[in-house]
């Protein structure tokens, strides 16, 4: 795609095209979204919380709101800004998970001080002293640095999967080419990156357990068995497609 031969709503046509695509090429996989998806959405249905208590379901809901942000944009084809939205996720996540180890740091949060600014590097810094400490962060801070490397920033990591240079016929000039659209190169990719957000999304949510399953009274044991078997589910096929892909 080219801003020379193309406008904003063959832009967005494409996005649709393309989302619907992925969603038929993609249906186990979504399957499996809308399984995590309930998770995600049974202690919003089932708990009361306090005013007092509205930061970690701030939290929870900001967390929420990215997992259909990353795979929207995940499913129409726009990986990086996938990892953009993923990467906001996880640092909220890891934010609450601070806040959920140490209730007293909540003012800090709200009073945007240091330690929230950088909350990854807050928490690598403790694992790096004591691996027992957020013991949950030890996959999702390499993601983050992930998504921060081809994600969130212009590094040039972000752009040379998306830069063409082509030749002119009979004239020294080139042409190049900015990729509106990024995805991986086969099916099996798109599987496993779909499968490793997924998994990160899930680990989100393992976060949160302690302050939702405690509120969800009888529905708790459910809940949480469907939360490991789905995980487990997810780890199995994380290992499997990975396996697929060095083999290839």
């Amino acid at each position: 795609m080219n801003p020379d031969d193309t406008n904003f709503l063959d832009y967005l046509s494409k996005e649709e095209y393309n989302l619907l695509a992925s969603i038929v090429n993609l249906r186990l996989d979504i399957d499996v979204f809308s399984m995590l998806d309930g998770l995600y959405k049974t202690p919003l249905k089932n708990i009361e919380v306090k005013d007092s208590e509205a930061v970690i379901p701030s939290l929870y809901l900001f967390v929420h709101f990215h997992y259909y942000f990353s795979v929207s944009c995940i499913l129409r084809s726009h990986v990086t800004e996938g990892l953009a939205s993923l990467r906001k996720a996880i640092d909220a996540s890891l934010t609450a998970y601070k806040i959920l180890e140490d209730p007293t740091s909540e003012e800090a949060y709200l009073n945007r001080e240091w330690l929230f600014q950088n909350i990854k590097t807050h928490i690598k810094k403790a694992r790096d002293k004591d691996s027992s400490l957020f013991p949950l962060a030890e996959t999702l801070i390499p993601m983050h640095e992930t998504c921060s490397e081809y994600g969130s920033h212009a590094d040039f990591s972000a752009l040379e999967h998306r830069i063409d240079v082509y030749a002119i016929e009979n004239s020294e000039k080139r042409k190049l080419i900015f990729k509106y659209f990024d995805y991986p190169e086969n099916s099996d990719m798109y599987h496993c990156v779909f499968v490793d957000i997924l998994l990160c999304f899930h680990t989100m949510l393992i976060i949160f357990q302690p302050f939702m399953s405690s509120r969800l009274g009888g529905k708790q044991a459910e809940w949480e068995a469907e939360l490991e078997k789905i995980g487990q589910a997810l780890a199995n096929e994380q290992n499997s497609c990975h396996e697929h892909l060095q083999g290839s």
